[in-house]
């Protein structure tokens, strides 16, 4: 057997063996359900969802910001963020926010209208100690926070 042909069907046995596990891992679901904590797929997850969070200080422009946290004192009802793009290879970024404090808050985000694959999102209600994961595309838009108590002053934290 010449080596040529060795490698034809060594790549025909590789490739017949990446389609049985294509088929098996959509008949039991998500593969990252299934992928091991410390392999090298995980790592490279890691890896990119790294690259898509938001930094807050660049990201993120406010009155009410001071750092990674958004500081809402109980006097003023509304925070209004504009989300920009400060690196513009990303086209998509991941930002959490978790609400500290006692009042319940309205979520509102508009997209620029540069971007038309962008859409709206509203969330009439973020209670304390919850976390919502945003997902911001690369022209940004408009991210309002309005109170719906006067409790006390929230922070909510970014990450």
């Amino acid at each position: 057997m010449t080596p040529a042909r060795f490698l034809i069907i060594l790549a025909v046995v590789v490739l017949v063996l990446f389609g049985v596990s294509l088929a098996v891992r959509s008949k039991t679901g998500d593969a990252r359900e299934n992928t091991p904590s410390h392999s090298w797929v995980s790592g490279f997850n890691k890896h990119l969802e790294e690259r898509q969070k938001v930094d807050p200080e660049k990201d993120f422009s406010s009155s009410c910001r001071t750092g990674r946290q958004l500081l809402i004192p109980k006097v003023q009802a509304q925070c209004t963020v504009t989300v920009t793009v400060t690196t513009s290879s990303r086209g998509v970024r991941n930002a959490k926010m978790t609400l500290k404090g006692v009042d319940k808050f309205k979520l509102e985000y508009t997209p620029s209208s540069a971007d038309a694959e962008a859409v709206s999102l509203k969330i009439d209600e973020v209670k304390p100690n919850q976390t919502i994961k945003l997902v911001f595309q690369k022209g940004g838009g408009q991210l309002t926070l309005t109170r719906l108590g006067v409790l006390a002053d929230a922070i909510v934290t970014l990450e």
